[in-house]
């Protein structure tokens, strides 16, 4: 399973990581603190699930997940942000969840058993 990580706060993107593979040590946890690099990523690799900050300058969060699920529509999106007042934003796009920060492994855990393209054999449940 592939999982891409996008948060423009070094801080921030090495707690995310650090939670999800935690939560998930037998996951591929690629990180990005660029939102351009990690679009990228997503052109040359399936990606299952990517947790998005949604404050990021050039290309924020929202409309990260719109590029993405572009390329590939089963992709899992979970935005994740220190501000609950983005919630409304994210109903459009029909993500898989909105954590708020600082992340934890048992969020993360209760996120991937949420996701609306839920992903075979999860070894999580």
């Amino acid at each position: 399973m592939n999982i891409i990580a996008v948060d423009d706060e070094q801080y921030a993107l090495m707690s995310l990581e650090k939670a999800i593979k935690q939560a998930l040590p037998d996951c591929n946890v690629n990180g990005f603190d660029v939102s351009s690099d990690a679009l990228d990523f997503a052109r040359e690799n399936v990606v299952d699930v990517a947790f998005l900050d949604i404050n990021m300058p050039e290309i924020n969060g929202l409309e990260l997940a719109e590029k993405m699920t572009a390329l590939n529509e089963k992709t899992n999106i979970v935005f994740v942000t220190g501000y609950c007042e983005h919630g409304v934003d994210t109903v459009n796009t029909h993500s898989s969840g909105y954590l708020l920060k600082p992340i934890t492994s048992e969020s993360i855990t209760k996120a991937m058993k949420n996701l609306c393209n839920p992903l075979e054999s999860p070894k999580w449940l």
